[in-house]
């Protein structure tokens, strides 16, 4: 079939070669528009790209999309992080209101008598993750963790007398089997 003097083939080649030069041309525009913002000043960055601030090695983001892949520091699950012991006010509750966190006292014998309270946490260098790197993290218990606690523990197991096991009724009849198959 042939169309104003060329055959519909060559039209269709022709039409496939121009979409084709059109898709090269808008991949290599959006290449160099995302090359662009990869290096732009930090200031005028968007939302989701990069900016220094505080650790080398540890680069913080923005945070406005939430479609972004990059999620906020305070999300990080506990791997990730590393948190400060929590503040202990040595019963100044007056201190404990100005500062807004940190503990009155420690321990207790069953959950509901722990007190919780929030803790200083920062993210791992190397951990991408939006601004800002330090946050509150919640609900943590008032208790101490001592050193030596589990070296005492073990002391204390081994100064104890170990309890002999009694030969029972199946060692003393395995014990008679023995000796009268000795004998005979």
């Amino acid at each position: 079939m042939v169309l104003g003097g060329c055959p519909v083939s060559y039209l269709l080649l022709c039409g496939q070669a121009a979409l084709l030069l059109g898709n090269l041309l808008l991949l290599h525009c959006v290449s160099r528009s995302h090359s662009h913002n990869a290096t732009a000043e930090p200031e005028l960055t968007s939302a989701g790209a990069a900016h220094p601030e505080g650790y080398a090695g540890a680069p913080s983001w923005e945070y406005g999309d939430p479609q972004s892949p990059v999620i906020l520091c305070s999300y990080l699950p506990d791997e990730f992080i590393e948190c400060d012991d929590p503040v202990d006010h040595v019963g100044n509750a007056t201190a404990s209101q100005e500062l807004g966190y940190g503990c009155l006292k420690f321990g207790g014998q069953a959950y509901s008598d722990v007190e919780h309270t929030s803790v200083q946490c920062r993210a791992l260098d190397g951990i991408e993750c939006a601004s800002p790197r330090t946050f509150l993290r919640e609900n943590k218990p008032c208790i101490k963790h001592c050193t030596g606690c589990c070296q005492r523990t073990r002391l204390a197991k081994l100064g104890r007398p170990r309890k002999r096991k009694k030969k029972g009724v199946h060692q003393s009849k395995r014990m008679r089997l023995l000796t009268e198959q000795s004998v005979n």
